[in-house]
């Protein structure tokens, strides 16, 4: 909620508050899996760091690159390092967590964007 829901939504659906005036579809991330038929851990740990992502070759990049941004808010040494990593981390693991398939309704609550 605290880091993504602004973009993502508070499902994680794409749908947050600032979604729609980014130029970019936001992603629905509780569909990560069925997208690359299985969680691809290390791309989404990668994609969330965001600081090892060659932009030049991808062209700029929207979301934040929140590994830096973690690591400066932890103090930006070697233990804002690890608390950096250890945050993304659980960021993974919850993503995964959320993962539905491609058959299962959105949540009762979600708002769908037009």
């Amino acid at each position: 909620m605290r880091f993504c829901a602004s973009c993502h939504g508070s499902h994680a659906l794409g749908d947050g508050p600032v979604s729609r005036s980014l130029n970019v579809a936001v992603p629905d991330l509780t569909r990560i899996a069925s997208r690359y038929g299985g969680f691809p851990t290390g791309r989404i740990r990668d994609i969330i760091d965001g600081r090892g992502i060659d932009t030049q070759s991808h062209g700029t990049r929207e979301m934040p690159v929140w590994g830096y941004e973690f690591w400066v808010q932890e103090g930006a040494d070697a233990g804002a390092q690890k608390a950096a990593r250890d945050a993304i981390n659980k960021l993974v693991e919850h993503l995964h967590s959320i993962q539905r398939g491609s058959d299962e309704p959105r949540p009762p609550d979600s708002v769908v964007r037009q």
